[in-house]
């Protein structure tokens, strides 16, 4: 098993299908000292994306696993809204 939580390579592996990283960046407290990882995916069809696709955390790979599975979330839910079929476990198997 990958450890996405490690691994910046693993926890790409966990962005959905035809999203992109957009920005990974480490933030500061505005003093010189670090503060954070941020992590923003995007989907290049949409002008805006309506879904949450950022997290923040201590470490990139943090980060990263925290957007993708907001986004595997918002996209779960939506489906699940129209009454399409689950989508977590056919990503699970990419």
């Amino acid at each position: 098993m990958p450890l996405y939580t490690r691994s910046v390579d693993a926890a790409l592996a966990l962005v959905p299908e035809g999203f992109s990283l957009h920005r990974l960046q480490q933030r500061t407290d505005c003093r010189g000292n670090f503060a954070s990882w941020l992590a923003e995916l995007y989907r290049a069809t949409d002008v805006v994306i309506d879904i949450p696709s950022t997290s923040s955390a201590a470490t990139a790979p943090l980060a990263l696993c925290g957007a993708a599975l907001r986004v595997i979330r918002a996209l779960q839910d939506a489906a699940d809204q129209r009454g399409l079929p689950e989508i977590v476990a056919a990503h699970a198997t990419r």
